[in-house]
């Protein structure tokens, strides 16, 4: 498997062992009766469900605007992690 300069490959290596830790599953390869479901999606997309085309951050940092700290700041409740 190719995993140099490719995020989800580093992703997955980079989340299975917390996975396992967990007593999670990770399918296919390590199944469990765990009733758990980990999903891993690329954080612009689950982010697009949210905001539409409105943009959230931007690398430079002068680019960045009130308006795309408000998005961010919508979507860490709506995106993080549940109690």
């Amino acid at each position: 498997m190719m995993h140099f300069r490719v995020p989800a490959g580093k992703i997955f290596f980079r989340g299975v062992p917390r996975l396992l830790e967990a007593g999670g599953p990770v399918e296919p390869c390590h199944r469990t009766e765990d009733a758990r479901v980990a999903v891993e999606t690329y954080f612009a997309v689950a982010a697009r469900r949210f905001l539409g085309p409105a943009s959230y951050k931007n690398d430079e940092r002068k680019k960045q605007t009130t308006a795309m700290r408000a998005a961010r700041e919508m979507l860490v409740p709506v995106l993080g992690p549940r109690p």
